[in-house]
């Protein structure tokens, strides 16, 4: 008889059996108590040579009018544990809502990182919570790790799944009224997608959101001439994949609310056949400004000035290695002079 057969449903490890220090962090940290038990016990085997069991536990806040679920699996020919975790459901999460986001099949997963010979990396427990984050009519995937009590979620969006901007003003604190009035029509609220977000939520803290970073994406990443479409410089200068980053402070609290804004986006310039760009970065309340021409990209300078009428030393055949391949630059705007320093 090995250490983890079933009888009758149920699989007991108590603290003097010869794999209970395989689970010590779970009866140190866990259940504080003589035995592990598993009950309603199911067991699979893997052509890897590994065996999994599965069942019900009272373990991590269950009762025996509502169990977790649990799981663990081991090698067959040694014992040696391969990966042991409890499911919860979560309904804390569920009780809250921040204006449009609401959060529903929400589940805790508690689980040992099991390294080499079966023993727990770090003697820690990782905790993941799952299900779904709506915002709006928008619903996507999520998952949420619990650090310190604080549950950080960090999600990538698709267009498909993306939140409206309208939508996205509302998660930072405000309403979103007049948008498409103070919108260009170049950025209406079709033209801007969200492609992430990450948040901290506090249960502990009485607003509970306290921290979010979002960033958007303009004319999925387009670009546009700076010049009209029928111009002879139409394809001289173009402004394009421009992106917005926000970080708010407390979004749901006025009084602790404190905002970083981060613009950013490419200058498109040159022979549209090998354009250069040149990418902008500028941060608000610091007024940092920032650009580089992008690695392997070149402007020719030659073709530039050529286009815009301007005459270009030297012989015709070298005018094409007239050309900028590294640029550079940072600075910073003063407030009150409305200058910009480098």
């Amino acid at each position: 008889m090995t250490e983890f057969n079933i009888e009758s449903d149920v699989l007991i490890i108590k603290t003097e059996n010869k794999n209970a220090d395989l689970f010590k962090y779970v009866f140190e940290h866990l259940i504080k108590e003589g035995e592990l038990k598993i009950y309603d016990c199911h067991q699979s085997l893997t052509a890897d040579d590994s065996t999994t069991i599965t069942g019900k536990t009272i373990l991590w806040e269950g009762s025996e009018e509502n169990p977790n679920q649990a799981s663990l699996t081991f090698k067959t020919s040694t014992e040696e544990l391969i990966d042991f975790r409890i499911i919860r459901t979560n309904d804390e999460f569920e009780k809250l809502q921040f204006g449009i986001i609401s959060f529903r099949d929400l589940k805790d997963e508690l689980f040992i990182e099991i390294g080499p010979k079966g023993h727990p990396n770090n003697g820690l427990f990782n905790r993941v919570t799952s299900g779904f984050l709506q915002i709006g009519e928008r619903s996507v995937e999520l998952k949420m790790i619990e650090r310190g009590g604080i549950y950080e979620m960090d999600i990538s969006f698709t267009k498909d799944s993306a939140p409206s901007l309208k939508n996205l003003i509302s998660i930072v604190g405000g309403d979103g009224k007049d948008l498409d009035k103070w919108l260009p029509e170049a950025l209406t609220p079709f033209n801007v997608s969200v492609n992430k977000l990450f948040t901290k939520i506090d249960l502990e803290d009485e607003k509970r959101l306290t921290y979010t970073h979002c960033q958007l994406e303009f004319m999925d990443g387009k670009s546009w001439s700076l010049f009209p479409q029928n111009s002879a410089f139409s394809e001289l200068l173009k402004v394009g994949e421009l992106w917005i980053r926000l970080e708010v402070d407390h979004p749901l609290d006025p009084a602790y609310r404190f905002t970083t804004v981060a613009l950013g986006g490419n200058i498109i310039l040159g022979n549209p056949l090998q354009p250069g760009r040149i990418q902008l970065e500028a941060r608000w309340p610091d007024l940092a400004i920032s650009g580089q021409l992008k690695k392997g990209d070149t402007i020719e300078l030659a073709w530039l000035l050529k286009k815009i009428g301007l005459p270009v030393a030297g012989p015709s055949t070298g005018e094409q290695t007239l050309r900028i391949s590294q640029l550079t630059f940072c600075g910073r705007a003063f407030h009150g002079k409305k200058i910009i320093c480098f």
